[in-house]
């Protein structure tokens, strides 16, 4: 069994919204809905990350573990400490390295490599399904 991701839908701020699902169910779901207003509020967006994932991979005790010491991880405030600058720095680091494209193709660049940073967290979590839940 495996958890996937099912759709990546790109919104009208060319955001990506991602979709996953165990394959033997039915039903995907969208483990966090990240937007501007919530990318400094990371503590709401906790317990729907990670029930999101036990949705799609709570057949797996050793993964239902994993998350359980994931959520501890994230309200650890040293650990949200750095998760925050983090984001910040890849952020900036996407801006300065954006600054010789016309404004479009900038948008596009800096919004692109902030999915690809959202992305490798989810490819995280699911890795830690697949490496424990064969």
């Amino acid at each position: 069994m495996n958890i996937q991701f099912v759709a990546m839908v790109w919104d009208a701020c060319t955001q990506a919204r991602l979709c996953i699902k165990n394959d033997k169910s039915d039903f995907a779901v969208m483990p966090v809905d990240v937007d501007e207003v919530s990318l400094f509020n990371l503590g709401s967006l906790d317990e729907k990350l990670i029930n999101a994932f036990k949705y799609a991979g709570g057949d797996c005790p050793e993964f239902v573990k994993y998350l359980d010491n994931l959520y501890i991880k994230l309200q650890d405030r040293d650990f949200r400490k750095k998760m925050k600058q983090d984001i910040k720095d890849n952020y900036q680091k996407a801006i300065d390295e954006s600054k010789g494209l016309d404004k479009k193709d900038r948008f596009n660049y800096v919004t692109r490599k902030r999915s690809e940073y959202d992305i490798k967290m989810f490819v995280k979590i699911i890795n830690e399904y697949e490496k424990n839940c064969p």
